[in-house]
């Protein structure tokens, strides 16, 4: 493990092997790193070269800026991120690599921000005798502004091979991007070419961001945000006599928005077919119903070519930004295949996938993880941020890998297999268990580097136990694998008359069972012995086993119940509404009814046992989206309205369901016979003394309001219009006098 020396540049992203001869050292980029003397900025950031040792601050800072005289004076270094981007040439005396993207050209009018990239020889100094390598040259125009490559930002990414440098330029033609590939001819010192790709029109998808991988001729790289999915170009270089030109050949397109597809790229023959495979990482892939983060594209290498969806898919744990970094690491265990390793640095403390390759392709499972918090005093907070790997640096025959962390420590590993080879002695009938575990020792502690092979691992791809049943020799041929014909037959039987038609009723007292097993040959099946044959019967909770009694029975099994389902045919309408906006089942689209009738016969089961109805329907489609959305399941004829069953499979997104519904269940008993009911006598009798007092009281009633004395008032008008009559006779004078 190492530690940054200064713990201002503790942002140390990229790394890379490189051999010296007969050792290895390791080199860290550090971009947040504080200027060196003597040059004129706050913060550029530089390289270190770190020697595979014990020693945790052995770590040289390179001072790239003041290691190259030729430097221009209209530059500025300040905030350029010098060691954003590091690659060697990973052979014996091979060159070093190093860029800082943020590099800005001074016009005094205008500021070109078109990065710079320095290459070194293996003692990791400015040599002028290698002048055609190690003097600087724009790569980019600094003339033109960024609707070309005035803000090419080259070197983001970076590779070198051992007769060409190739520069990812994301910033070109309106942050389309760009690939530069600089050749050096071997035989001509002066002799080189630069190729780059035209202007595809194609504004804001940042092809040479990450993920550059050169092979021979070719060339890929990813842009993570081509049609805000990302992409990977396969790109040919092709060198003319006076200028060269890199051509898109094939492309491949992520499947979700936002994923960064493209970020970290890497080539590997996976298969050992002799075809590069592609590897691709989406960190910022998401599936939140899965609850996995980071996605790893898998393409096998079909003949030089590669289909539109990838062979295999890996995915991380949610936010882990599982594929941030995505590298080839050898053949860790020597079989043959190459090897990859996936960096997930956001999970917990970070962790590190590896996965092995083999003929039949890659599985889902990792053959190893290393978590970052395993290691003993590591501090590190985003192990595998960075990976790089192919190199057998302690000479034990086996590729090792350096691990990056975005903070100031990094971790070198070894990788060592165990054959272990048992042998056994059949002397019984026996059943074999094999568990494999290591003991570990505590690392000394000592100033010394650890030999790694007292500290293996066991592959996770392999299973840690193991069994195997060890059997006698038996009389089924050759193969010593019997192959039975049991057959079995069950039926209710009445010891009475030897025949019993069965009904599932209340009115069974005793129950008899008879089971007929046999094992007899067939057309298209032995009869071979059947050893340890079981026959298990399950007895319901409401029934007692009694004994056990072996007679042959003759007897016909009447079931007692119908089944009728129905079909229907549909066909989708309606308005597309997603998941996220569906409020209630009317959203999802046309109503579906699917009627099921189950008729029983006889008298209702009772406490005596249950009635199950199991059914399958077409919930989704191949990609998971619904089909049928079952909102509920009615029933009648039951105690309870609806039917709930478990693991939440009816409305799982708790819609407000509308008067439509999918499924209904109706189950009908059987007719009963009417009895007619009689009412009990006391319920008569007071009945009618109820009735009486009411009676009793509404008379009181409307005596006290004075109903039954109208006769009495009728009697007094009348002698009132009497009276006044009187009153009106005339005198017997009066009547006199009018009669004159």
């Amino acid at each position: 493990m190492r530690s940054h020396p200064s713990p201002s540049g503790i942002f140390m992203r990229p790394q890379a092997l490189n051999q010296v001869y007969t050792c290895f050292r390791l080199l860290v980029g550090a971009p947040k790193e504080k200027a060196e003397s003597g040059v004129s900025a706050n913060e550029t950031g530089d390289v270190y070269a770190c020697p595979i040792t014990a020693d945790t601050k052995d770590c040289r800072r390179l001072n790239l800026l003041n290691s190259n005289f030729e430097d221009p004076k209209n530059d500025v270094m300040d905030g350029m991120w010098l060691g954003v981007s590091i690659a060697s040439q990973s052979q014996p005396g091979g060159r070093v690599l190093a860029c800082g993207h943020r590099y800005v050209r001074n016009f005094a009018t205008n500021f070109r921000m078109i990065g710079r990239c320095y290459v070194r020889g293996n003692d990791l100094q400015y040599n002028t005798a290698d002048s055609q390598w190690q003097t600087y040259s724009e790569v980019c125009d600094p003339r033109d502004d960024q609707t070309s490559e005035g803000m090419c930002l080259a070197g983001m990414s970076a590779a070198i091979t051992q007769t060409e440098i190739f520069l990812g330029a994301p910033g070109c033609f309106n942050w389309q991007g760009n690939t530069f590939s600089l050749w050096y001819n071997p035989e001509d010192k002066f002799g080189d070419m630069k190729s780059k790709l035209p202007n595809l029109k194609k504004g804001n998808i940042y092809i040479g961001k990450a993920g550059l991988q050169p092979y021979k001729d070719t060339v890929v790289t990813g842009a993570p945000r081509d049609e805000a999915r990302g992409s990977v170009t396969m790109a040919e270089v092709f060198k003319a006599s006076v200028s060269g030109e890199v051509k898109i050949k094939a492309t491949v397109v992520g499947e979700q928005v936002g994923s960064y597809f493209g970020s970290s790229v890497t080539i590997v023959d996976l298969n050992n077919d002799g075809w590069k495979d592609l590897i691709v990482g989406a960190p910022f892939y998401f599936d939140r119903r899965k609850d996995e983060g980071g996605a790893v594209y898998v393409y096998m290498n079909q003949n030089e070519s590669f289909r539109d969806k990838a062979d295999v898919v890996l995915t991380g744990p949610k936010d882990s930004a599982f594929g941030m970094a995505v590298v080839g690491i050898g053949d860790v265990n020597q079989d043959g295949f190459q090897d990859f390793a996936v960096g997930a640095p956001y999970h917990s403390k970070g962790r590190v996938y590896i996965w092995m390759g083999n003929k039949t392709g890659i599985s889902q499972m990792p053959s190893q993880v290393i978590e970052g918090k395993d290691i003993p005093g590591g501090g590190f907070q985003t192990f595998g941020y960075s990976i790089s790997g192919g190199m057998d640096v302690d000479g034990n025959s086996y590729p090792d890998i350096a691990v990056g962390s975005l903070d100031d420590h990094w971790a070198n590993y070894t990788e060592i297999c165990i054959t272990l080879i048992y042998c056994l002695y059949k002397v019984a009938p026996i059943a074999f268990l094999l568990s494999v575990s290591l003991v570990e020792p505590v690392p000394s502690g000592r100033q010394t580097l650890e030999d790694l092979s007292a500290f293996p691992v066991i592959s996770q791809r392999y299973a840690l136990t193991g069994r195997a049943e060890i059997h006698i020799q038996k009389a089924c041929g050759s193969d010593n694998k019997c192959e039975s014909n049991l057959q079995m037959m069950a039926a209710f039987t009445d010891e009475q008359n030897g025949l019993q038609i069965f009904h599932y009723s209340t009115e069974v007292k005793k129950l008899k069972l008879m089971v007929n097993v046999s094992n007899v040959k067939s057309q298209d099946r032995k009869a071979e012995d059947a050893y340890g044959a079981l026959l298990n019967v399950t007895i319901p909770t409401s029934l007692s086993f009694s004994s056990l009694n072996p007679k042959v029975r003759s007897i016909d099994v009447l079931r007692n119940y119908t089944f009728v389902p129905s079909t229907f045919r549909t066909e989708y309408s309606g308005r597309v509404v997603g998941e996220s906006a569906m409020k209630s089942s009317s959203d999802i689209g046309s109503p579906v009814e699917f009627n099921m009738t189950v008729a029983l016969s006889g008298n209702p089961l009772g406490n005596l046992g249950f009635l199950e109805v199991v059914f399958q329907w077409p919930y989704a489609v191949a990609n998971q989206k619904w089909l049928l959305y079952l909102s509920e399941i009615q029933m009648a004829g039951t105690s309870k309205q609806f039917c709930v069953p478990e693991n939440n499979v009816v409305n799982p997104l708790n819609l407000t369901v509308s008067d439509w519904f999918y499924d209904y269940l109706s189950i009908d008993p059987a007719e009963a016979e009417e009895l007619q009911y009689e009412v009990p006598l006391w319920i008569i009798i007071v009945s009618v003394l109820a009735g009486v007092i009411l009676l009793g009281l509404i008379v009181i009633l409307l005596w006290k309001c004075g109903f039954f004395k109208r006769a009495n008032t009728r009697e007094l008008y009348e002698a009132k219009a009497q009276k006044a009559e009187m009153k009106t006779q005339p005198s017997e004078n009066n009547r006199l006098t009018e009669e004159d």
